[in-house]
């Protein structure tokens, strides 16, 4: 890229800015305009100016949420991958067994400890992967401000 493909592009970048800014003050302008009417009780003009609002905050939006969908496209073939590579997660992974047998008092409660220990650490390790498992549910859920009936899961 050379100096003026430089200079065009920043100035185009900061056009983009300011017309994005322009359209975000114009939103706003429509809801007020629409709160407006609502307290007038004109509700021809309230649902206009709502309907003109929710369809300029829908194309304010759109980036967004198209960088949101490739990324759930991402991490869902990134997870796919992991599980076709590596196979399920399971508990039973990270479960370690001990020898009850073994010499002596002595003996019977290091294993005892070990086995609580392992109990423990078991417990965690199922609690981590509920967390693992609704934090990627949590990931692949739409988040609309346009209103529930327009989010859905894959």
């Amino acid at each position: 890229m050379n100096d003026k493909e430089r200079t065009l592009s920043s100035r185009i970048g900061a056009l983009r800015n300011r017309l994005r800014d322009l359209l975000f003050v114009k939103h706003l302008a429509l809801f007020i305009s629409g709160n407006a009417s609502f307290s007038l009780k004109r509700t021809e003009d309230e649902a206009r100016f709502y309907a003109e609002a929710e369809s300029l905050r829908q194309t304010l939006l759109q980036p967004y949420e198209s960088a949101v969908d490739r990324s759930q496209a991402l991490l869902k073939q990134q997870l796919d991958a992991r599980d076709d590579v590596n196979g399920e997660l399971d508990i039973l992974d990270m479960e370690t067994s001990f020898n009850k047998e073994g010499h002596g008092l002595r003996a019977i409660q290091t294993y005892e400890d070990a086995a609580t220990t392992a109990d423990i650490l078991n417990a965690y390790a199922e609690l981590i992967d509920q967390y693992r498992s609704l934090i990627i549910q949590m990931l692949f859920t739409r988040v609309s401000i346009a209103g529930a009936s327009l989010c859905s899961s894959p």
